[in-house]
């Protein structure tokens, strides 16, 4: 599978033959961001109008947890780690969500305080694991791997697989709960895969733009589209064109202006969200 990889980012080098698609690193980081991007603008579609930000904000805290778990047992690569916990806390929202009277950031914030709280325990424990977090909380897309890319595709196909068939009974679940149950849509078992869904893109997106902004990128190109979506389909569509876009434009911004590819990413992502808010307030009456 490597070798694919390899052969896909060569092709890439006669595509774009362009100064900043000549190193094989950025030829990566390029395919990264085209994969991991688009797939995070599709979820934060449902994200935005499940209004679930705070949820992906617990998920990608609590991979804080899971890689200090990683770490604490001396693991080279606390990535598997780290993917492990977040799953467990999506699937430990989900299920006390739908056995529990509580609402839904009610449950959110329990499972975020203990995922944090157990983290910081952790870490304060064994001080010397502080000096590997930086890569995670930040992100270096510019350092990604083949293995890694490719554990990208297989969760982007996933979710592709997954929206195809449960975006349009989540989006009748979350506008109206009782349409949804007389139509005997199994939202249960929707609700549950958005939960694994999110939680595996959100520990691979880690690596693109890191914790601290990983919640950004599900929400801020779902939120520029719905500026000027006029429908379900196109709010996905547009979400969709938007994170590519400023996934690829803040990843040459950050090679020309040496600055963090992550960041870079968002504020892309963020200029594109008040061109059309301001081309909502001009055309949109």
């Amino acid at each position: 599978m490597e070798t694919v990889i390899t052969a896909i980012t060569t092709l890439l080098g006669h595509v774009l033959p362009l100064s900043w698609a000549e190193p094989d690193f950025m030829r990566r980081a390029l395919l990264a961001v085209l994969l991991v991007c688009p797939t995070c603008a599709m979820l934060g579609v449902l994200v935005v109008n499940r209004q679930m930000t705070f949820f992906s904000e617990a998920i990608s805290h609590s991979a804080f947890t899971g890689i200090a778990i990683g770490l604490l047992l001396g693991m080279g690569n606390p990535v598997p780690a780290m993917v492990g916990f977040c799953l467990l806390i999506g699937l430990g929202v989900a299920m006390v969500r739908s056995r529990s009277s509580l609402a839904l950031d009610s449950v959110i914030g329990v499972f975020f305080a203990v995922s944090i709280s157990l983290g910081l325990v952790i870490i304060s424990a064994l001080q010397g694991l502080a000096r590997q977090l930086p890569l995670f909380l930040f992100g270096d897309i510019l350092t990604v791997s083949a293995g890694e890319i490719v554990g990208m595709a297989l969760v982007c196909a996933a979710c592709f697989a997954f929206l195809w068939f449960a975006f349009n009974p989540l989006l009748i679940y979350y506008v109206s709960p009782e349409v949804a149950i007389t139509r005997g849509l199994r939202t249960s078992l929707f609700e549950y895969g958005f939960a694994v869904v999110l939680s595996l893109v959100v520990a691979l997106s880690i690596r693109v733009v890191g914790m601290l902004l990983i919640t950004a990128m599900l929400v801020v190109p779902a939120a520029a589209a719905r500026n000027i979506a006029s429908s379900a389909g196109a709010h996905f569509r547009i979400s969709v064109v938007i994170g590519a876009v400023s996934g690829v434009f803040g990843l040459v911004a950050s090679y020309y202006f040496n600055t963090a590819t992550g960041a870079s990413i968002i504020l892309i992502s963020s200029v594109l969200f008040f061109i059309t808010l301001a081309a909502r307030a001009i055309f949109v009456r």
